[in-house]
């Protein structure tokens, strides 16, 4: 399914915008190093214009692993 799909019938007749329409991923995490990659990698690459990793002070390689990626 293609992210316009989404949108609500009113907004159909703007199909025209499929293909620049993106997201923005805000992505809280705590101790999230061991999952991070994955859940990173489970985001569609085709809907996303950027991701902002939100580190709520965590005692582990959450910083690390997303500098990394």
């Amino acid at each position: 399914m293609e992210l316009w799909q989404l949108l609500p019938h009113k907004y159909r007749p703007f199909r025209s915008l499929k293909k620049k329409l993106k997201v923005i991923v805000v992505l809280p995490a705590y101790n999230a190093g061991k999952t991070l990659v994955k859940t990173i990698r489970d985001i569609p690459p085709h809907i996303v214009d950027k991701i902002i990793l939100v580190d709520d002070a965590s005692s582990d390689n959450t910083i690390e692993v997303a500098k990394k990626q």
